[in-house]
């Protein structure tokens, strides 16, 4: 989709970095484009998995029947439908930094339980 500038934001067409300091970037990368994508495909990977088992893990509380993962992909979906625009105008909204740091404490927490 397009993205919607963000109010008192100012729209340039200046490249974020300089021609040179792109070019140089470019060469300097040290193989970091290839080691972002493993990093993304691995990631990826990991909630592919978890989308695929966690299903088949709720078939196991609710034998004989598809209640449990019905409702887990009701909530998600519902979750994601009413949370989904909020968060995103929040983050076009937030320093990238703050967006990515509060991501990474919630995925801590949510992992940590």
């Amino acid at each position: 989709g397009a993205k919607m500038p963000v109010e008192g934001a100012r729209m340039t067409s200046e490249p974020l970095l300089a021609a040179s300091a792109a070019a140089a970037a470019e060469k300097n990368d040290g193989g970091v484009r290839r080691k972002l994508l493993a990093s993304h495909a691995i990631t990826r990977l990991g909630t592919q998995g978890w989308l695929f088992i966690a299903p088949l893990v709720l078939t196991r509380f609710t034998p004989g029947s598809i209640l449990g993962p019905a409702i887990w992909g009701m909530v998600t979906m519902l979750a994601t439908s009413f949370l989904g625009p909020h968060l995103g105008r929040w983050a076009d909204r937030t320093s990238r930094d703050r967006v990515v740091s509060c991501g990474v404490a919630l995925q801590f927490v949510a992992v940590a339980g």
